[in-house]
């Protein structure tokens, strides 16, 4: 049984991380050790005994959880190891539930009695796999029960220990990231306030849902935790350390899709969850589209199919509360700034208050060491008439601690504070169409009396690079062939090999990357090249295609296209309708102004003079103003304003990484250079010019922009209405 200790009230305004005064933790590393040597057992046990039938369980097991996709691993080695986990699990509950004896004769039929009487999770596919083996095999494990009994942190080390027996890739394949200790501490007391009960959706171990610890009152308990997750070990993970920290609890293995309030063993006042981060890629059908299907019935939006899991499970959430009801979620932050996100804005806008998101940055870096996102908590109390006036907090929490988190949770108003800072706003100011991510930042400029990108140009997507590899030469391919310079474009593959604000055709360096890919072969249009492959072949090969003699300007490129085409690079590429043709690349003409897509400081507006092809780190842009007032243009979208502003239509990946989709580009609102004074528009079209022969890293650099940014602010005024 846990150890029972009486321990003293903690002061609830200590500044400090709650410290308990009795801290007994699991060793982990014993433990992996016994539960991998029993794995060893299994799996061999596995491999002489397992019927047909169990085999086949077996597979739907790896395949229901991606395990196949594994390489460091092998899926068998994978599933004998959780199978060893579910005896250990099984073992802790038995022991803490009952004073009878377990040896390694009873204790199979002692689980199986226990399972089947709903005193703990419903046998499953790994106690069958387990039990292959003989019972001396994993007589270690039953004894290592005692070393969970005595843990103070049993979710914690229950986290810890799945990790430790399951490498990261296999934990990578649903997106599924360990909730940080300090983190599932602060949103486990402050759900649990009031002596609600809680339903913990996809609860794993616990770390929602289960008490610091089960005799230390220092915050309020829940009535009672209902813990759902669709997977048995997952459900045994919960279990285990529900039962020893003594929280009354009910466990469900159900997939959270299936439930409805109807069908839950009890009434949930509060839903805490830390979904999988699995993007709509990684979620297969016919499950998709029944996610899909029940989230559009139940909000009467239409839901983009490219929603992740984490969206969907945040509208069904709302089903299983009361009016009233709170929730807590621990989910990325993309979708404040994703095209699927608008719905999920929307939702949260008309159906709920929104107390706050707490945006976990420390440093700048995810909490989860293996995510690529940076991770937010979504609080709010659903609510058929949402107080519109009401405010919602924008906090971004700098200090990691538990303290720090739970104080924020509880925290009024806008400043900054020793944990990090606030920004508060009306829930009513919140448009769902916009990037709420900018609200942990706000900008204080006013844009909307200007025009969008869209009004004064066009935008568009650059194909990736890989599918026209057989266009990509590099130098030494062109001196092999001897290719006419004629038939070649500069190539750029990445934005960090401009140095400015310009693509020039003598900047030898810059279009150069590390793999030697630095020009594109581009015909000039006037040659006379077959309208097939096959037809080009055949004309080379019978001496009859006009060019192809040696010493010939167009020699060395007719060499190098009829290799491609041996070679099956080219092949199956007819002449298109709209004049691209299978020698030349696809896609738009070379960009007259390159943007890249991605960024840690702002996206730059390049001027392409080289007519340089790109790959797809870039977004193509053609203004229709030209002379001065498109140099005016691109002083502005190239300012220190333009790039704060960019913050409410891009969206942020790994707390430093700012993305911007095609759509939003076209979206951010600009200068109309026809509605500015002359004068105005000449001084921001000489700075550009003087920013275009700048490079970044120059020592004028930050001067040059100081100046633009003055004169954008001031052409923005002038283009206020009265």
């Amino acid at each position: 049984m846990p150890i029972s200790i009486t321990l003293p009230e903690a002061s609830k305004d200590s500044s400090a991380d709650p410290t308990l005064p009795l801290s007994v933790r699991a060793d982990i590393e014993e433990l992996k050790e016994k539960l991998i040597a029993a794995g060893e057992s299994i799996e061999d046990a596995f491999s002489l005994k397992a019927s047909a039938a169990l085999c086949g369980r077996a597979a739907d097991w790896v395949a229901a959880r991606g395990l196949d996709e594994v390489d460091c691993v092998s899926a068998q080695t994978l599933v004998a190891r959780q199978a060893a986990l579910a005896v250990l699990l099984r073992a802790v509950i038995f022991d803490a539930q009952t004073d009878e004896m377990l040896t390694r004769e009873t204790a199979e039929n002692a689980f199986r009695a226990a399972a089947a009487a709903g005193e703990s999770v419903a046998w499953c596919v790994l106690d069958d796999i387990a039990w292959l083996a003989d019972a001396a095999e994993l007589e270690p494990v039953l004894a290592a029960r005692h070393k969970l009994t005595v843990s103070t942190a049993p979710s914690a080390d229950l986290g810890e220990l799945y990790a430790a027996i399951m490498p990261s890739d296999a934990r990578q394949v649903l997106s599924q990231f360990r909730t940080p200790q300090w983190v599932g501490r602060a949103i486990q007391t402050w759900a649990a306030g009031n002596g609600d009960t809680m339903l913990d959706m996809g609860i794993g171990p616990g770390a929602l849902s289960t008490p610091i610890q089960s005799t230390w009152h220092q915050f309020d308990e829940p009535r009672e935790v209902i813990g759902v997750d669709r997977s048995p070990l997952a459900a045994l993970l919960g279990e285990t350390a529900l039962t020893l920290t003594n929280q009354a609890h009910t466990t469900v293995v159900t997939d959270v899709r299936e439930l409805t309030r109807e069908k839950l063993p009890g009434e949930p006042d509060v839903v805490v969850c830390n979904p999988p981060y699995a993007g709509h890629s990684r979620i297969p059908e016919p499950e998709k589209t029944q996610w899909n299907q029940l989230a559009e019935q139940q909000t009467g939006y239409d839901i983009s199919k490219f929603s992740p899991l984490y969206a969907y499970v945040m509208f069904h959430a709302e089903t299983l509360l009361p009016d009233g009801g709170r929730a807590a979620f621990l989910t990325p932050e993309s979708f404040f700034g994703t095209e699927y996100g608008t719905a999920v804005k929307r939702f949260l806008n008309e159906r709920a208050d929104i107390k706050s998101f707490i945006r976990l940055d420390p440093d700048g870096a995810s909490v989860f060491p293996a995510a690529d996102t940076t991770a937010v908590i979504t609080v709010v109390e659903f609510d058929s008439t949402p107080d519109k006036e009401s405010a919602t907090q924008f906090i971004t929490v700098t200090d990691p601690t538990f303290t720090a988190v739970r104080a924020v949770m509880d925290s009024t108003g806008s400043d900054d504070r020793d944990w990090g800072r606030t920004n508060t706003v009306p829930q009513s100011s919140l448009d769902p169409n916009r990037n709420w991510q900018a609200q942990f930042d706000p900008v204080e400029v006013d844009t909307d009396h200007l025009l969008e990108l869209s009004d004064l140009g066009t935008a568009w997507s650059i194909p990736p690079v890989g599918e026209d590899d057989p266009f990509h030469v590099i130098d030494a391919d062109v001196a092999a062939y001897e290719i006419s310079r004629q038939h070649l474009t500069r190539f750029v593959r990445r934005p960090s090999d401009v140095l400015g604000y310009v693509v020039r055709d003598r900047d030898q360096g810059v279009t150069r990357d590390g793999d030697g890919d630095g020009w594109i072969v581009d015909p000039v249009p006037s040659i006379e090249i077959p309208d097939t492959p096959d037809a080009f072949v055949k004309q080379y090969d019978a001496g009859t295609l006009t060019g192809s003699d040696a010493g010939n300007e167009h020699s060395g490129l007719f060499r190098y296209l009829r290799d491609r085409i041996r070679d099956g690079d080219l092949q199956g590429t007819e002449t298109q309708s709209d004049d691209r043709c299978w020698y030349r690349r696809t896609g738009h003409n070379p960009a007259p102004i390159l943007v890249n897509n991605a960024t840690q400081n702002k996206h730059r507006f390049t001027v392409n003079d080289a007519a340089a092809r790109t790959a797809n780190s870039f977004y193509g842009v053609e203004l229709a103003v030209t002379g001065a007032a498109r140099k005016a243009v691109l002083a502005y979208l190239n300012s220190t304003v333009m790039r704060d502003i960019s913050r409410e239509y891009g969206y942020m990946r790994s707390g430093t990484l700012w993305k911007i989709s095609l759509t939003k580009l076209e979206q951010l609102p600009v200068i109309d250079p026809a509605a500015l004074p002359d004068a105005t528009v000449h001084d921001l079209a000489a700075a550009f010019d003087t920013l275009r022969d700048t490079d970044r890293d120059s020592n004028s650099h930050d001067e040059i922009i100081t100046t633009i940014d003055t004169l954008v602010h001031h052409a923005i005024e002038e283009m206020r209405p009265d």
